[in-house]
């Protein structure tokens, strides 16, 4: 799936956003496995880019049909993460970061739809996120997400694991 979802943000392929959707649930469906063999070897995972950015990046795309729950149901049952870092840098600081707008959902219109939606998500659930202003230096960034994560880091290999739609 990987090399075709590569060739979908190439926009080498078209998908419907319903399609696009179940499509990244499914790689990541597929990874499951691996990322419970490296949790239980006591490996910790940092996951760029995970359930949460697909459930942004779908109710991003408008489509009136498609609720947050529907986007939600196709990562049921997958990892749920100890944390989510959002990092939180507005739009316009995005844009003049290297790599900006190579791909098929970079456009200015859209990133701040999605940033509008991981907003939302991050103050539905403050407890899993922590939200990290981005704008500062990348060590000081990196500080920051340091301080949230490393208690997390022992307490974490002896917890059994979480799935997200667990209660």
């Amino acid at each position: 799936l990987g090399r075709f979802i590569d060739r979908y943000l190439k926009k080498e392929v078209e998908m419907d956003p319903r399609e696009a959707h179940l499509v990244f649930a499914a790689n990541r469906q597929g990874l499951m496995s691996t990322m419970k063999e490296k949790l239980r070897s006591g490996t910790h995972l940092i996951v760029d880019r995970y359930a949460y950015s697909g459930i942004a990046y779908t109710l991003a795309k408008g489509d009136d049909s498609i609720t947050m729950n529907w986007a939600k149901l196709a990562d049921f049952g997958e990892l749920k993460p100890d944390c989510v870092v959002f990092l939180d840098l507005p739009q316009e600081k995005a844009q003049r970061r290297s790599g900006f707008g190579d791909e098929r959902f970079e456009t200015d219109d859209f990133q701040e739809k999605v940033y509008g939606v991981m907003k939302t998500l991050a103050a539905d659930d403050k407890e899993l996120w922590k939200v990290v202003d981005a704008s500062p230096s990348v060590d000081e960034v990196a500080e920051c997400i340091w301080k949230l994560i490393e208690p997390l880091l022992e307490s974490a290999s002896r917890k059994p694991f979480m799935f997200i739609g667990d209660k």
